[in-house]
């Protein structure tokens, strides 16, 4: 017998044992527990003071039983009363019976119990934890798993130590906790769980001696939710066993931990929650071999042995069958070359199945696996509630994760199930059926009958009583005709057993499949969730960086939270340690080709099949080949959309089929892949974007793209066209559903300009110009128009067309020169050309008089104006009256002619407030001039009033960063400058300079002159070094771009030199 350490580690049955060991088994006790006694034998030979009191109390109670029941007594406790002699388990049995095994004890000073549920005390658990801490990484100097096995407190202990020690977590692999409480109830709060754990520890009766024992809830809470998160992370098991009774001594009548408190309610894929006949002392101690208390618990290690270690493991098949005779255990070796042992798998504690399951397995347990509880327990519900389905299936899309699921349900129905047995089928190709039939028949010990196909022989036998109950899962079940068969030769289905004692789960990434095989018992698989996500990430990384949340965050999002993408980017990064999360993330984010290069890259995993593609771009190419055989429509859309923008795909854009059937057929085919997802709007779909790319890659894999994209833009292009024609009115909303769609095809077609595409730019670029995106507008027109004068007829109206679109983009974007370049050609050549398209005339006049006015060539401005307002003549209900009259009033206020602009545009205005919206454009910008006016004729009021609403209105409708909404605030903000209104007009014009810089520039012109006027807002509301800063840069600015003469320049020198007067006086 060992000596054990009242501190500290003690390893158990060193002498005699002598390996190999594959992992560490750690006890450690409770309250007043001690790394002996708490597990059997007693501390003297008589006992303690208390344990003799407790032994007489004992048999006095059973004394009066015996007599109330007139010699009827209870054999548990008798044999408990009697003290019977109580092995110290762990090293007499444990030891022996789990030779591979290392048995600890540690022990820690439980007997000072005022401190411990106290935070900053120094006997608090906390305290303990990090002493724990500090032993393990020093004394258990090996490197195998470890399976701790806690009492009572202890389990608190060691929940503690698994949060401190990132080296014990990363270890450990099993957790069994005996009557540990977790968590507080409204029943019973931590201070009322740990009065009782202290009552039952000091075995006083009395509980006022307790009244003093103070417990920090917050302390044990924090443990509980801190190592639950580490629970989810590390994916190790936990075993609760929960106090079967109450005590029979104290007088307490309830159990010492509650059946709430003995649990955490992880789902049971983590957590197996088992009763025990004993009570909370007890259930620590075990009589003899026998005793069923050390059968569970000998069970559960057993278990967990076989799981972590003793698969066999071939072909990429492993094979299990517990209890089997020698014979039989060879006959499974035979098949996997014999170079792994078989363990028997021990059951759970109790009645155990008079059949011996049998397990053939694809993989080992994914210790990596994470989530998924949702779909593990409605799998669970429905092949087990009351009214149980007996054939389930997973869909989603590849990558999603489906067999990593199907993998973890089959390792659950070993822990929770063992009555059945599981088998495991992928159905890859028609030879891996094949296969797997053939090794499930052997290791089913199945004889061949003559000549007949060996998987009908195996469907016989299970469809047979003597199988007993299975489980066979179906994987990668993606080929319909493989499935269901085709003419003249039978599918998978046509093997299945036929038996109401089997269970069938199978995964596919077709719904159709899904639905045909289970009817309404479909389960869709999606992706992660955020937290999912990066939770297998880190499980999948040899070493945590320390990247920033956001980076992580970022990169789970490129990647789509695709289980499969994750995985290949933990390899990518475990592989290149030299690149960081946040390089990874770049490499994402490049060009498509340099995206799909690294989403290409191929990585070794074990819990998939060999010889098959792991990445993640290359898990759909098989889809692809399959929908491009048997689907060709279905074929068409996916190649149509790989054009275009994979999100907020409307329903119009898409080529026409021969039918509303074959369309709907097509949408629904790529719908059950999990390729596109249907928004709420019916008519509108999302395409996944790995899938986006994936589909890419695959058609210049096929040398096809060019002809798509061709397809792609006549079909756009006559859609838009169709779209006009038919509607005007209504044309330009379905034209924002698809101007995303064009863009985007446009820059994909960059190299393959034609007509067609031209047409589709005048179309694109129309909408964006309408939306007042002119940037996106010049980008998307220039290339078009460089095309178009060398392919297009000069009197081509297409060219002229596009030419007038780029003009009107640069000017709105103050390129004033490009823009004249442009335009004053088309004018002053085109008058015989499009002499018959008066309204294109005067458009390009108006057009290049507007050039003309902000170029500063006022003159030549106003003389275009005012023969355009001459030959509108004076109706100021016609649109050009008012339109050229608007500009020509501007161009009068840009010349000190106020008083004629005001002529001209209050009766504009007065027109257009009657019929016009106060949001509309037109309205709002010949309010604006109105204003302008205002203010150089000094009638400050009236333009404060007027500007005021335009500002208000800009607000309600337009971006804040808009031009015009950005005139009229420096507009207003010089007219309450002008008026004394200095602390209004200080708040406007800070804003409209903080985004005139960003929209325009810093040194643009008009953000400079916004920077003047406030400027001097600051120097009369006193904030005269804030005045100085900004007029000693103006200055600097404008010496550098202006003449000396210059007014701008004048006018800021002169400000400057006032404002140094001005702190010169204050100083």
């Amino acid at each position: 017998m060992s000596t054990v350490s009242r501190l500290g580690f003690t390893e158990l049955g060193v002498k005699g044992r002598d390996g190999p060991f594959r992992y560490n088994v750690i006890f450690v006790h409770g309250l007043k527990g001690h790394p002996k006694h708490t597990w059997g034998r007693e501390t003297t030979r008589g006992g303690t003071t208390h344990q003799r009191i407790d032994v007489g109390l004992n048999r006095r109670m059973v004394s009066i039983r015996s007599l109330l029941k007139r010699g009827k007594t209870t054999g548990t406790a008798l044999s408990e009363a009697g003290n019977q002699h109580k092995p110290f388990w762990p090293e007499e049995f444990l030891s022996r019976d789990l030779p591979d095994a290392r048995i600890w004890t540690y022990g820690y000073n439980a007997d000072v119990i005022q401190g411990m549920f106290q935070a900053g005390n120094q006997n608090s658990i906390s305290q303990h934890g990090r002493d724990l801490s500090a032993h393990f990484e020093r004394d258990i100097d090996n490197k195998d798993p470890i399976v701790f096995i806690a009492h009572s407190l202890g389990g608190i202990l060691v929940k503690s130590v698994i949060h401190l020690s990132e080296k014990c977590r990363s270890r450990t692999r099993l957790i069994v906790f005996l009557g540990t409480p977790h968590r507080g109830s409204r029943v019973a709060d931590w201070g009322k769980i740990l009065s009782n754990l202290s009552r039952i520890a000091l075995q006083e009766p009395n509980a006022r001696i307790l009244r003093g024992l103070q417990v920090d809830s917050e302390v044990l809470e924090n443990i509980h939710e801190e190592f639950k998160v580490h629970v989810h992370k590390c994916g190790f098991k936990i075993y609760s066993f929960q106090e079967g009774r109450a005590p029979e001594t104290l007088g307490i009548s309830h159990k010492i931990v509650d059946d709430f408190s003995s649990k955490m309610d992880l789902h049971r894929g983590l957590e197996t929650v088992q009763s025990m006949d004993a009570d909370h002392r007890q259930i620590a101690k075990c009589i003899n071999e026998e005793d069923p208390r050390y059968r569970a618990i000998l069970g559960v290690l057993k278990q967990f042995a076989s799981e972590e270690f003793d698969c066999l493991t071939g072909e990429g098949i492993s094979h299990i069958e517990p209890n089997s005779s020698a014979s039989s255990i060879k006959h499974a070796t035979d098949y996997t070359d014999g170079n792994t042992d078989v363990q028997p798998m021990i059951q759970e504690s109790g009645p155990r199945p008079t059949f011996n399951p049998i397990y053939y397995l694809p993989f080992t347990a994914n210790r990596k696996f994470t989530g998924r509880e949702s779909v593990l327990q409605t799998i669970q519900e429905k092949l087990f509630s009351e009214l149980p389905c007996q054939r389930i299936a997973l869909d989603g899309l590849g990558g999603v994760g489906k067999t990593q699921v199907a993998l973890q349900f089959a390792y659950w129905m070993k822990t929770n199930q063992p009555t059945y047995s599981v088998f495991w089928i992928p159905v890859l190709s028609e030879a891996s059926f094949e296969q797997a039939y053939m090794e499930i028949g052997k290791v089913l010990s199945v004889p061949r009958e003559s000549d007949e196909d060996y998987k009908k022989t195996v469907q016989r036998y299970l469809s047979t009583e003597k199988a007993g109950k299975w489980l066979l899962i179906i994987d990668n079940a993606d080929d319909r005709a493989m499935i269901f068969g085709a003419p003249g030769k039978p599918g998978v289905i046509n093997f299945l057993p036929q038996t109401d004692h089997g269970l069938f789960l199978l995964t596919t990434r077709v719904r159709e499949i899904a639905i045909l095989f289970a009817e309404t018992d479909v389960i869709g698989i999606n992706e992660m969730s955020s937290h999912e996500a990066r939770t297998l990430l880190d499980k999948s990384l040899i070493t945590r960086e320390e990247s920033p949340d956001e980076h992580v965050d970022q990169l789970l999002k490129e990647l789509s939270y695709l289980p499969l993408g994750i995985t290949q980017a933990a390899a990518y990064l475990n592989r290149n340690s030299n690149i960081s999360t946040r390089r990874y993330l770049d490499l994402l984010r490049g060009a498509e080709i340099e995206k799909a290069q690294v989403l290409s890259r191929g990585f070794h995993d074990q819990r998939r099949y060999s010889g098959l593609s792991n990445d993640i771009m290359s898990t759909w190419l098989v889809s692809f080949s399959q929908i491009a055989k048997e689907e060709p429509f279905s074929f068409k859309l996916l190649s149509f959309m790989a054009c275009i923008e994979p999100r907020a795909i409307p329903k119009i854009i898409l080529p026409i089929g021969s039918s509303e059937e074959e369309m709907e057929n097509a949408i629904g085919t790529l719908c059950g892949y999990s390729f596109l997802t249907q928004r709420q709007d019916p008519n509108t779909f999302d395409m996944h974007r790995l899938v986006h790319l994936a589909t890419i890659r695959w058609l210049e894999g096929q040398g096809m793209t060019q002809e798509i994209l061709t397809d792609a833009v006549q079909g756009i292009f006559e859609n838009m066209a169709k779209q006009s024609a038919a509607d005007e009115s209504s044309a330009y909303s379905k034209w924002r559903q698809i101007l995303p769609h064009g863009l985007r095809l446009i820059s994909q077609s960059e190299s393959l300009y034609s007509e067609d595409l031209c047409n589709l730019c005048q179309y694109v670029g129309t909408c964006l110009l309408t939306e007042r995106r002119f940037k996106e507008g010049i980008d998307c027109l220039h290339k078009t128009v460089s095309w178009g004068r060398a392919n297009l007829a000069r009197d081509d109206h297409l060219r002229r067309d596009l030419d007038y679109m780029l003009a009107y983009a640069l000017l709105q974007e103050m390129r004033v020169d490009e823009a004249i370049e442009i335009i004053e050609p088309i004018v002053n050549s085109n008058k015989e050309t499009f002499k018959d398209d008066e309204e294109f005339l005067c458009s390009s006049e108006h057009l290049l008089a507007s050039a003309y006015l902000e170029n500063k060539r006022v003159d030549e401005a106003i003389e275009r104006f005012e023969a355009m307002y001459r030959n509108a003549g004076e109706d100021t209900t016609n649109f050009g009256f008012g339109h050229i009259g608007h500009q020509l009033a501007s161009a009068y206020v840009e010349t000190g002619r106020a008083k004629e602009a005001i002529e001209i545009l209050e009766p504009i205005v007065q027109d257009k407030r009657r019929t016009s919206r106060k949001e509309d454009r037109d309205r709002l910008s010949s309010e604006h001039e109105l204003g302008r006016a205002y203010i150089q004729e000094g009638r400050f009021h009236e333009a404060i009033e007027i500007l005021e609403h335009v500002i208000n209105v800009q607000k309600e409708y337009q971006r804040e960063d808009d031009g015009a909404r950005l005139a009229s605030e420096h507009e207003f903000g010089l007219a309450c400058l002008r008026s004394r209104r200095i602390k209004e007009a200080i708040e406007v014009l800070e804003h409209a300079v903080k985004f005139r810089k960003v929209v325009l520039g810093e040194e643009n012109n008009l953000s400079l002159v916004s920077e003047h006027e406030l400027a001097l807002a600051y120097l009369e509301d006193g904030r005269i070094e804030e005045s100085i800063e900004i007029l000693e840069r103006l200055v600097r600015i404008r010496k550098e771009t202006l003449k000396e003469n210059d007014e701008s320049r004048l006018a800021s020198e002169g400000a400057l030199k006032r404002a140094y007067r001005q702190r010169k006086s204050f100083s």
